[in-house]
């Protein structure tokens, strides 16, 4: 891999210069210049958050209030619900961590265009079977509700992958149609283009 594309996906500091709208759109090199929203929002972790998620297989959308003060226990659930399996039916609980990042991405594309976003969730949380059926990993993270595959709407995967990336909250991986994201262990990335 080039030295620079690493060094660029290693940043976890950006710079407070311009908010971009077009280069957030297209370019992962000009991310750098688009500050991240806990970065100039100091109460940022504390603000009621927010979330616009979509079931890429069912089409089913909400916007949902997860945490405000606490987490709320009836829109988890409702998250969790939208979430399931569409063959399987199953719902089970999820790692909240993974609706943290869901809010930071949709905020700091907030910050960055004025407008809001959707995100688009294609795999959340998995059984054996259906984990076998898509060839998932054996151990993979999705089976604990840990994990989800999805894309921010309006934002390249590239880009996502990177501003998903700068949180260092767990494992990142840059797939043809989507970004995969997981909780829970130290933060890695990967890609099935062949460049990590």
């Amino acid at each position: 891999m080039n030295p620079s594309r690493r060094r660029f996906l290693g940043h976890t500091v950006l710079l407070p210069s311009a908010l971009s709208f077009p280069a957030l759109l297209t370019s992962r090199k000009s991310l750098a210049s688009v500050v991240r929203p806990d970065q100039v929002e100091p109460d940022f972790w504390q603000q009621r958050r927010v979330i616009q998620v979509r079931n890429a297989g069912s089409g089913v959308r909400r916007e949902l209030c997860f945490w405000d003060g606490s987490y709320q226990e009836p829109a988890c659930q409702e998250i969790f619900q939208l979430l399931a399996d569409q063959r399987d039916r199953s719902a089970q609980p999820m790692a909240l961590d993974l609706f943290n990042l869901i809010y930071a991405t949709q905020r700091w594309y907030s910050l960055a265009t004025g407008k809001s976003t959707w995100t688009d969730i294609h795999s959340a949380y998995r059984t054996l079977e259906r984990n076998a059926r898509v060839g998932g990993a054996p151990d993979s993270f999705h089976l604990r509700g840990a994990a989800l595959d999805g894309r921010l709407e309006g934002v390249s995967l590239g880009v996502y992958a990177a501003m998903l990336k700068s949180y260092g909250a767990g494992g990142v991986g840059l797939y043809p149609q989507h970004v995969h994201w997981d909780v829970g262990r130290p933060a890695v990335f990967w890609s099935s283009f062949g460049v990590a």
